[in-house]
């Protein structure tokens, strides 16, 4: 039977666009088709979509990443999540700037309607595709770790008292994360204060800095399931995230929801965590720094604060923002 609507759950993941991916499917309504498999963000994907979407023949098909078929045999909806592979030199290549480009500009300006996940990236997008900002849907993220009860935030208490303060940094350490003013800004920090940096490995670090980097206050962890990153969330004093560019900042809710403050950089960021985070220029490792002692001296009241803040943003909302957006581009 000929499907209306085509999903691509093959972007389904841990974090990021695949956090994002997994929430919203596990939320949309039944009849809608989901996809499984191949890689989605695989250079050859926009030829295997084609194919296949000529042969199931849906009326849209929607993606919670960016990917498209080459030639579109339906309308698609994708999902923009940033615009840092056109933005960021060192992101960026001649076959990036070529795909979106030709691919997934024309197919947002043929369906009149694009999704995103925060309006910092909303006028980004209207501007580089050339369309009316709104029609850049604004569906945002949630937060899939259980937040901090009043209990959860005294243990924490406690716990730094114990054992001691740490900046926690979660995500990758592709160029644009910027991990080299953290590091940078640990030399103007109380030397009792230690670094945990959940997913990069300490070499590609190194070799991003072009040092190695000190055992003695930087710790790093990787394949850490989610009641652990819980745990590290939770007794972390400050959620560090430099990054040049986001399209969300999906630590910094997440961190929010525990009660820990972020020290940061960038626009988008910003749009998260509201006047609860600390922002420093992304080229200052002292300013950094300064961020990071501010966060340090978060009081009970401040942790309460960003826990209730963080329940602005909810999956079933953004499920709801997805599916709404799929009847307008179906009408």
């Amino acid at each position: 039977m000929r499907p209306d609507v085509v999903w691509d759950g093959r972007w389904r993941g841990r974090h990021g666009i695949g956090r994002h991916a997994d929430e919203i499917s596990r939320r949309l309504p039944a009849g809608i088709k989901q996809l499984a498999g191949s890689n989605p963000a695989s250079p050859l994907d926009p030829v295997g979509l084609t194919v296949l979407l000529a042969r199931l023949r849906p009326r849209i098909f929607v993606s919670p990443g960016y990917n498209a078929a080459l030639k579109a045999s339906c309308r698609h909806l994708v999902t923009v999540h940033d615009l840092i592979h056109l933005n960021d030199g060192s992101e960026s290549s001649r076959l990036k700037r070529a795909y979106y480009s030709t691919v997934v500009a024309p197919t947002i300006r043929q369906t009149g309607i694009v999704l995103t996940v925060s309006h910092y990236t909303a006028s980004a997008i209207s501007k580089w595709a050339n369309i009316p900002v709104d029609r850049v849907k604004v569906v945002g993220n949630g937060t899939s770790i259980a937040r901090a009860s009043n209990a959860d935030l005294r243990d924490a208490a406690r716990h730094r008292d114990e054992f001691g303060h740490y900046m926690l940094y979660v995500g990758n350490s592709r160029p644009h994360k910027n991990l080299g003013l953290m590091l940078d800004a640990l030399s103007f920090l109380d030397p009792a204060i230690r670094l945990v940096l959940v997913g990069p490995s300490r070499q590609v670090v190194g070799r991003l800095v072009g040092h190695p980097i000190s055992d003695d206050r930087v710790k790093f962890l990787q394949g850490v399931n989610d009641q652990e990153l819980r745990r590290l969330y939770l007794n972390a004093s400050c959620l560090v995230l430099p990054s040049t560019e986001e399209g969300f900042g999906l630590p910094a809710l997440e961190a929010m929801a525990l009660g820990v403050p972020t020290a940061y950089c960038c626009d988008a960021v910003q749009e998260v965590v509201g006047d609860l985070g600390f922002r420093s220029p992304s080229n200052d490792p002292r300013s950094f720094a300064l961020a990071v002692d501010a966060c340090l001296g978060a009081t009970l009241v401040d942790r309460h604060a960003l826990v209730t803040r963080s329940m602005l943003f909810e999956w079933d909302r953004t499920a709801n923002q997805v599916v709404e957006a799929i009847e307008d581009a179906s009408s």
